[in-house]
């Protein structure tokens, strides 16, 4: 039987009633299978201190399946939807070297409470909404930042359409949350793809899935905005924008 599709589409968001707290802010949004993990697993990592058995028993209660990659317990694969992914397929900061790098308390002396998470089942795949609208992973202006340029004007309308191009990037206006969403355009041998990079709300750029392509990318929109941007989220994020901003500064 062949591998269902990672490019089957699915809500970012909750389906959840217009009076709940922040859902009109929500944009109709929608997320690859692959990048829906990848939220799920960001998600979860924000609650620090968090074992790998935390982690395990979070995103199975989000609806995502999590089994050892291996025997001796030294990775993970996870599931959704039937389509399941290594850590190393969604990226190096899946691994269980990039997890515990990010803060995940890994204690070989723990497998015990950990086989006990895995063996348990998943639940219905539930985005969380409320943590998502609230995203503090994003990008601001600086203390030296510009005012907003006119977006109709030639000058920016020019350095748009460079970095559009120079980033491989698809963009869509959703009108009803005043927000650009940005996507990475790519190809695969079932065609093209896109994958979010980051929204763009007014004065800060959010960053939902920190990948480092993401982040160098909303870098370059915040610089080709405000010529001078600010870090603001969890300090492991800001860390890693930090070293990304001075490299695009010294290029």
């Amino acid at each position: 039987m062949p591998k269902p599709s990672s490019s089957r589409s699915l809500p970012l968001f909750d389906d959840l009633p217009l009076s709940s707290p922040g859902s009109a802010a929500v944009p109709n949004l929608t997320l690859t299978i692959d990048e829906a993990i990848r939220l799920a697993i960001d998600i979860e990592l924000r609650k620090l201190p968090k074992t790998a058995a935390d982690l395990v028993r979070g995103l199975t209660q989000s609806g995502i399946g999590v089994q050892a990659s291996d025997g001796r317990l030294t990775g993970f694969r996870f599931k959704l939807k039937g389509v399941s992914f290594k850590g190393s397929e969604l990226g190096k900061d899946y691994t269980l070297a990039g997890l515990t790098a990010r803060g995940l308390e890994y204690d070989p002396a723990r497998l015990a409470e950990l086989k006990v998470a895995l063996a348990q089942p998943a639940g219905p795949y539930r985005p969380a909404l409320a943590e998502i609208v609230s995203w503090p992973d994003r990008i601001e202006p600086g203390s030296e930042a510009q005012p907003a340029p006119d977006p109709s004007g030639p000058s920016f309308r020019d350095g748009f359409r460079s970095f559009v191009k120079e980033q491989n990037l698809l963009y869509w206006w959703n009108k009803n949350d005043s927000a650009v969403v940005f996507y990475h355009r790519s190809m695969t041998p079932k065609g093209e793809r896109a994958g979010m990079a980051f929204v763009a709300r007014g004065s800060s750029l959010d960053v939902r899935i920190a990948l480092d392509q993401n982040i160098q990318a909303a870098l370059r929109f915040g610089l080709l905005k405000w010529g001078s941007v600010a870090v603001v989220g969890a300090p492991a994020f800001v860390a890693r924008t930090e070293v990304w901003l001075q490299n695009i500064k010294s290029i």
